[in-house]
């Protein structure tokens, strides 16, 4: 029985070490902000993140039929208010049967001082070429009175 409780605690632990860390900006602004990050494959192997300058670019597999992504945006608090992040991202790289890319909308408000909230996008990469992910958000107080901050980010992606 103690082994099993063990075992439990162990994939626990295990499981909360896998959970996706969002890129933080530097300097960590006290306003309303995002970062993202780029994984591939099953395993989601990171290729590239908003805190870094390397290029965004998927390499297709030739031995494969298909090759997956996630785009990550993560939604950050800030100290003193609920926010509220509204708006759209469009993966370009991504396949989607309705239109060119894939979109995903965004409804969600994050609680002040919490951990960011993680918004993902799913898919089959599209075949090689030069696409676009185009994040386009609002943030405001939750409560309704205060300013909004547009907030635009467009990254390109190179599938080869």
């Amino acid at each position: 029985m103690r082994q099993k409780a063990f075992s439990a605690v162990l994939v626990l632990v295990f499981a909360s070490a896998c959970a996706k860390h969002a890129p933080e900006p530097v300097p960590h602004p006290n306003s309303p902000h995002i970062s993202w990050s780029l994984g591939v494959g099953s395993g989601e192997e990171e290729t590239c993140k908003s805190t870094t300058t390397s290029p965004c670019t998927i390499e297709l597999r030739r031995d494969r039929p298909s090759t997956s992504a996630t785009f990550h945006v993560f939604l950050h608090s800030v100290d003193n208010a609920d926010i509220k992040y509204s708006g759209a991202v469009r993966v370009g790289f991504l396949m989607s049967p309705a239109r060119e890319g894939a979109e995903h909308r965004v409804d969600q408000t994050v609680k002040a001082g919490s951990a960011p909230v993680n918004e993902s996008t799913t898919g089959i990469v599209r075949p090689a070429g030069t696409y676009y992910v185009e994040i386009t958000l609002s943030a405001s107080p939750a409560g309704g009175s205060g300013q909004t901050l547009p907030i635009k980010t467009r990254v390109p992606v190179s599938v080869r």
